[in-house]
């Protein structure tokens, strides 16, 4: 195998709306959820590297230095189990990518190019967080960082230089579009419930704040957490989950936000009523009884048309991924091709001061010849080997690479 296909890099990546409910409730992707995940993977793994990046629609663990080589897999389903359940560490749930492919998977979804909102903006900051986070922890080797360092250039690129983000798109800025567009001129006075209080909640809040949406309701069942969210909308309101039927009926928009085993807006809590409400849900899984006798937009109607702008930019952004993916290869390559060179300065040092040595006892112009020539060819010949290695690994590479874009190309 030639040194591209070899990169030490594994990843494995969730799909929460692929769980059961009663398992997608598990899975803590908040802060402290993937301080403990990413601690338990280093300590029982014993990577070289581990990121954990959690949004609100994925889970997904980034990993090097396995230390004998192989698949990491069963001891990280072991670690998975143990913080999250058995039901979210099964083979099923989680796709697993190794070395470039792994590597080409991450360079999308900071893209947006893998998210359910196409160019998601939200996704950006998410895995900058995650990468911050493995930094503070010492948790990331010089295989991870240059990923990461190149993934976020990348994002970057493809949000001010295309149209992928057009609009500066998220699940926040899409709810708060048909909240706008559903209520008409009088939108920003409608009365807001918004039930949840992790990653997606914080997002719609956050946009619901700054396009002057004032009178805001926050039902969620952790207090604590409700409250610290409510700290970054002044005058937001936080009611306890036992007086969610309450909240429901004084509300004009209900947004469901939050994992549970169960459908917390069911029958109970969204009682017909003459009042004209629109009931938003984009939890994953859904947090609205399918028996409900109202109509409720969800995630999958937010997200089935992006507009033409972005859409046409997605064939200039993969190609650039597909670039990146190539370019992070290449420089994985070249760190064998450095690594050789070191040597071989390091052994010509070596070399410089085992002649000098020699040289006290030698008086003749042939003999000092003969000394040097032995002790250069010796200090070369090893190098100069690995270096012929490294360059028919990467012709052998690049000569694969255009087969295989003259195959596409057919």
């Amino acid at each position: 195998m030639h040194p591209l296909a070899e990169i030490p890099l594994h990843s494995f990546a969730l799909r929460l709306r692929d769980l059961p409910a009663s398992t997608r409730s598990g899975v803590v992707t908040d802060g402290p959820g993937r301080m403990a995940l990413l601690d338990a993977l280093r300590t029982s793994a014993a990577l070289r590297g581990a990121v954990v990046l959690g949004t609100c629609s994925r889970l997904e663990l980034y990993l090097t230095g396995h230390p004998t080589g192989g698949d990491p897999w069963p001891v990280v389903r072991r670690v998975l189990a143990e913080h999250l359940g058995a039901g979210v560490a099964t083979d099923a749930a989680w796709t697993a990518r190794r070395g470039t492919a792994s590597a080409a998977h991450l360079l999308r979804v900071t893209c947006g190019l893998d998210s359910p909102i196409l160019g998601d903006t939200q996704v950006l900051g998410q895995v900058r967080q995650a990468f911050t986070e493995s930094l503070d922890r010492a948790s990331i080797d010089p295989v991870l960082y240059e990923l990461f360092r190149r993934a976020l250039q990348l994002g970057k690129w493809a949000r001010h230089d295309t149209a992928i983000a057009a609009g500066g798109v998220g699940i926040g800025s899409a709810v708060c579009d048909l909240v706008e567009a559903r209520q008409g001129p009088g939108a920003h006075d409608a009365r807001v419930l918004l039930v949840g209080a992790g990653d997606a909640a914080a997002s719609i809040l956050a946009v619901l704040v700054s396009r002057g949406f004032s009178n805001l309701t926050i039902v969620n069942r952790s207090r604590t957490r409700a409250r610290a969210l409510a700290a970054d909308a002044p005058g937001a309101k936080v009611r306890p989950i036992g007086k969610l039927a309450d909240a429901v009926a004084r509300a004009d928009v209900i947004i469901g936000a939050v994992a549970a085993p169960v459908a917390l807006l069911d029958a109970d809590a969204l009682r017909p009523s003459a009042r004209r409400r629109l009931v938003i849900d984009v939890a994953q899984p859904r947090c609205t009884a399918p028996d409900l006798r109202c109509d409720v937009v969800t995630l999958d109607d937010l997200v089935d048309r992006p507009p033409p702008a972005r859409l046409a930019a997605v064939p200039v952004v993969e190609q650039a991924c597909e670039a990146a993916t190539a370019a992070y290869a290449a420089w994985f390559a070249m760190r064998e091709v450095d690594g050789a060179l070191r040597d071989l300065y390091r052994d010509v040092d070596d070399m410089i001061g085992q002649v000098a040595i020699e040289l006290r006892s030698v008086d003749a112009r042939d003999e000092l010849d003969r000394v040097l020539r032995r002790r250069l060819r010796a200090a070369l010949h090893p190098h100069i080997h690995e270096l012929r290695r490294i360059t028919a690994d990467l012709a052998t590479a690049g000569a694969a690479s255009a087969a295989a874009e003259a195959n596409g190309a057919r």
